[in-house]
């Protein structure tokens, strides 16, 4: 399989939902995360192009984790998610993490848990032992992970490391494209991005020591 899990949830859950997808990938695990498969989508603005991406994603995925809270089903894109990933993967392997004390009863066998949005570690100990994932310490503050392979591509424009590496760039960025890096990479990575203007329509950034540094 091309990911280990496929990580379904409503956008309103994503701070929570990220975090617990970066300590999963910190251990090498391949997730389907929609914020870093299909960030091109903001620039593309073509449901077809997403939907494929999904279906992809859920095809090629071993396990599916559903963060599940009272407006998950009333998202046409979770329904299509979950609706995909009980055909192709079918309830024993789907997770569900309620987050406001809702779940789906027909999940309710393959495993549950309940979490307040702070309990990051406890959600990742469940998936992990569940789906049979090692896991090693957790991350601390050190040198650079080297030989991190985990790239995330924006529109075709540069590609940025998503955890482990010291980076800098720097160039001209078209409006659009500048909002989207300040809405979204800064509050994704604001412990390790600092941005600055260098010029007229230039910005630069560099990564500082990430959360998934060293693990030894």
């Amino acid at each position: 399989m091309k990911w280990k899990i496929f990580v379904s949830y409503r956008a309103t859950q994503s701070m929570f939902v990220r975090q617990v997808t970066d300590q999963l990938i910190s251990t090498g695990c391949e997730i389907w995360f929609a914020e870093y498969v299909t960030f091109d989508w903001r620039l593309r603005k073509d449901d077809t192009w997403l939907k494929s991406q999904i279906s992809e994603g859920t095809t090629h995925s071993e396990w599916g984790i559903i963060f599940v809270s009272k407006d998950y089903m009333a998202s046409a894109d979770c329904r299509l998610e979950l609706n995909q990933l009980l055909e192709r993967r079918g309830p024993q392997r789907i997770l569900q993490i309620s987050l406001d004390g809702t779940r789906l009863a027909h999940l309710e066998k393959s495993g549950t848990i309940q979490c307040a949005l702070e309990d990051v570690m406890e959600v990742v100990d469940f998936i992990a032992k569940r789906i049979g994932l090692e896991m090693t310490s957790p991350a601390r503050p050190g040198r650079t992970l080297v030989g991190s392979s985990k790239r995330i591509r924006f529109g075709g424009k540069f590609t940025l490391d998503s955890y482990g590496w010291r980076r800098w760039w720097q160039g001209a960025l078209d409006p659009t494209f500048r909002t989207l890096i300040l809405n979204r990479i800064i509050f994704q990575f604001v412990d390790n991005i600092a941005f600055s203007k260098i010029g007229e329509g230039k910005w630069q950034y560099t990564q500082k020591l990430a959360r998934c540094a060293d693990r030894s």
